[in-house]
């Protein structure tokens, strides 16, 4: 058996070095947004950890009323007052918490909060706000199409989905060097294995993406298994419970057979295009849209790229 003795030695290895001539504002931003009447100790020992554990400038948002023993017990940390209802922190605190998090790089919400009708619409809209859009793609194959979007895009979470475990291993190589050559970390990316069939056996309608892309899914040309294709409606169906308002269907394929009766299956599916193309490389696309080997081999083979973008039903009523 191996033993480690965590004392102030060894943990100074694990934290990374600090420039001479840094400053607080180098060291990372935090916002912590917490605390009602009855529980003032929550917050503030939140806080105090972030400042011991080396943060540079730490944010303290409570409700008015415990504002002043927060502002008594903190040294290091910032604390700020916050509407509220009831002793709880409420709707009208929003717009001002919105303000300061625009600073920050992470926020820390729910210490000693309570609970409350109110204060429970308030996290939900403060969190819908402070989400990073989530990006989908099924049927990652290889994964070459988002080891290019998602080291380039840190501020988007990236969600890979295939069928076939092995092929995910293929994509995960090809990301982990893709973000090593970017010189990013590998933190805003995950892929799993699944049927989009029973997509929600892993996902449901609090999942909610704002980007959904389809990249050369096999065509699945017979008719008994028209049923399969990744644009057929019943699939569409699921695509639309797990998009946000906003969101886009993103496809693209070499098959003319899939393509034409794809822009069939979104008609029936009440789904009006944005974009549509039969020869992407002759005429540009409207959004960022790298290419992947498959791409690139059938473009060389002289076959025209076709790709459309979509939103869901609901976007267009």
């Amino acid at each position: 058996m191996r033993e480690t003795i965590v004392d102030r030695a060894y943990a100074k290895t694990l934290l990374p070095p600090r420039k001479e001539d840094g400053h607080k504002g180098d060291f990372g931003k935090l916002l912590v947004l917490g605390g009602s009447v009855g529980y003032t100790g929550a917050p503030y020992l939140a806080a105090s950890a972030a400042v011991h554990s080396g943060c540079g400038l730490v944010y303290l948002g409570v409700p008015e009323s415990i504002w002043a023993v927060e502002a008594q017990k903190c040294v290091s940390a910032m604390p700020f007052p916050l509407p509220e209802t009831d002793g709880r922190l409420c709707l009208a605190a929003l717009d001002k918490m919105q303000d300061k998090l625009k600073g920050c790089d992470v926020l820390a919400l729910g210490p000693g909060l309570g609970r409350g009708k109110e204060t429970e619409q308030l996290v939900h809209a403060l969190l819908w706000q402070a989400r990073q859009p989530m990006v989908l793609e099924l049927g990652c194959g290889k994964g070459g199409f988002l080891a290019q979007m998602a080291p380039a895009h840190p501020e988007k979470n990236y969600i890979a989905l295939d069928v076939k475990s092995e092929m995910l291993v293929l994509a995960k190589r090809k990301a982990e060097e893709a973000y090593a050559a970017a010189g990013v970390p590998m933190d805003n990316f995950l892929m799993t294995a699944v049927d989009i069939e029973r997509i929600f056996l892993i996902m449901d309608e609090t999942d909610q993406f704002d980007e959904v892309y389809i990249n050369f899914c096999p065509p699945c040309p017979k008719c008994r298994q028209h049923k399969h294709r990744l644009t057929h409606p019943r699939q569409l169906e699921r695509y639309q419970k797990l998009m946000a308002p906003g969101a886009r269907l993103y496809f693209k394929t070499d098959d003319d057979d899939l393509f034409m009766a794809s822009l069939g299956y979104l008609e029936e599916a009440g789904w009006v295009l944005d974009y549509r193309t039969h020869d992407l490389h002759r005429e540009g696309a409207p959004a960022e849209s790298p290419r992947t080997e498959h791409e690139e081999m059938f473009a060389g083979q002289g076959i025209r790229i076709k790709y459309l973008i979509a939103p869901p039903p609901e976007e267009n009523q």
